[in-house]
């Protein structure tokens, strides 16, 4: 998932410099996004898993007492160098908690226990100094998390969220309200220094899990909702489309809602995405020779180096692709496609971007293809190249 924001920008929102411009990354590329009732199900799945762990599954689950720690109330069986038969003897002095051994600190004190256990007094000073040491109280009681309703929330409190979604059987699932979260807070750092910092929007076409009644709701709650760009005049009530057939048909489905992938404004879908392709590509073929564990390797041998290598092209800090000139260019042409769109009543406009459904209308629209020129071979500055291979590079070309 990729944010774009124009960084660079002077107090009234105006860009001091045309570079700068940035993709953040979200990765859920390897999490399947979850609707919020759905991902409250899985998470009920997870939480009556633990609950049925039996034998040694379920330790981690049940908080002992630390055997490091002394208590006041201990039984004096618990302390270092006290045995049963020792035991007896010390009960004999009415000596049964650790805390009485405390209380000796005189020497008739200790002469009075050794007496009347018949233990040396050297033992009884000992005794009474680690005693001193212990803590206060009553030592903790067991507690077995899995006997409660919901065990993460008994063992963790608060937090109980975060550590059930680093569990494995929920690494692999997201809820939707971290992806809009996430979109809301990216947008709002790139206006924060703006004078659009208390009224920015943001853009995203009609994931049907963004639509979905109860993230409306959250989004609403969030105060989220107001900044999401959709129509809420009444454009998108009722719309009239004709089938192959020539008959009209009247559909509520787009009442109050975004449509779907609009690649025409989508910068990201329209050329971005093809720009981080190519680029990946040549990253490939320019490290395929260095070592397979060198870390400045780009590969597609597996999810996670591809993921790792993606990762690296698109990092704001030190990402290199795409540039800040395509992500302005594409940005500055969704404005154009809307007009084109709304110009030709909805309908597909061949040439602004590759599209299927219902809009995909014959013979409307113009061609908006640009007029291919020549090009010369790029030069090795001009490739984009990430820094972890740019100097190795340099050395064999």
């Amino acid at each position: 998932m990729g944010v774009c924001t124009r960084k660079k920008l002077d107090i009234d929102g105006n860009e001091t410099s045309r570079e700068g411009v940035r993709l953040h990354f979200f990765d859920y590329s390897q999490k399947e996004i979850q609707s919020i009732n759905k991902y409250e199900k899985k998470i009920e799945e997870e939480i009556n898993r633990v609950k049925k762990l039996t034998g040694g599954k379920s330790s981690e689950w049940i908080k002992r007492r630390d055997k490091k720690l002394l208590y006041e109330h201990d039984d004096i069986i618990i302390m270092k160098g006290v045995g049963t038969e020792k035991k007896k003897k010390l009960n004999q002095a009415g000596i049964f908690e650790v805390y009485q051994l405390a209380l000796c600190n005189l020497s008739s004190d200790y002469q009075n226990v050794a007496s009347e256990s018949g233990l040396n007094i050297e033992l009884i000073k000992e005794l009474s100094d680690q005693a001193r040491e212990a803590e206060h109280g009553h030592p903790p009681n067991e507690i077995n998390f899995l006997l409660n309703e919901n065990p993460y929330s008994a063992r963790y409190g608060d937090s109980w969220r975060e550590e059930i979604a680093k569990v494995k059987e929920m690494k692999k699932y997201i809820c939707v309200t971290q992806l809009v979260q996430h979109i809301h807070n990216k947008t709002h750092d790139a206006f924060k220094d703006t004078k659009y910092k208390d009224t920015f929007l943001f853009y995203h076409d009609a994931l049907s899990q963004m639509t979905d009644k109860k993230c409306i709701e959250w989004m609403r709650k969030k105060d989220i909702l107001k900044r999401w760009i959709r129509p809420v005049i009444g454009l998108n009530d009722e719309i009239t489309i004709t089938d192959n057939e020539g008959n009209h048909i009247s559909s509520k489905r787009y009442n109050g809602r975004p449509v779907g992938d609009c690649a025409e404004a989508m910068p990201l879908d329209n050329s971005l995405f093809k720009d981080l392709h190519t680029s990946f590509d040549r990253h490939c073929a320019l490290s395929y020779w260095l070592p397979l564990r060198d870390k400045r390797r780009f590969s597609k041998c597996t999810p996670k180096l591809i993921l790792n290598s993606i990762t690296r092209l698109w990092d704001p800090g030190n990402g290199v692709t795409p540039k800040s000139s395509r992500i302005i260019q594409d940005i500055d042409r969704v404005l154009e496609n809307l007009l084109l769109v709304v110009e030709h009543d909805g309908a597909i406009v061949p040439g602004v971007c590759d599209s299927n459904g219902h809009r995909a209308k014959s013979k409307i629209g113009r061609q908006y293809w640009g007029a291919c020129k020549n090009k010369r071979a790029s030069k090795l500055d001009e490739l984009g190249l990430h820094p972890d291979i740019c100097n190795v590079v340099r050395i064999f070309f």
